[in-house]
């Protein structure tokens, strides 16, 4: 399978979605914010976390949710 062409997301827009939910992000969220589909969300995701950008937790319902680890950018 080809890797997504995920360049078309930035960084930038995926930290200030977080900052604008309190620092939180969920896969599905990100697909619907950004009209991808949920593996791109999640590639998304899971690049950012590997660069150390969020940390994962596991919700009170079981889902994986991913905080942003720069608390300064809440807005």
């Amino acid at each position: 399978p080809k890797p997504f062409k995920i360049n078309k997301i930035t960084d930038a827009e995926v930290i200030a979605l977080a900052a604008q939910n309190k620092g939180l992000m969920t896969v599905s969220t990100l697909c619907v914010k950004l009209n991808i589909s949920i593996d791109e969300a999640k590639q998304k995701l899971e690049e950012l976390r590997q660069k150390e950008v969020f940390i994962t937790e596991v919700g009170e319902n079981g889902g994986l949710i991913y905080r942003l680890i720069d608390g300064d950018l809440m807005v």
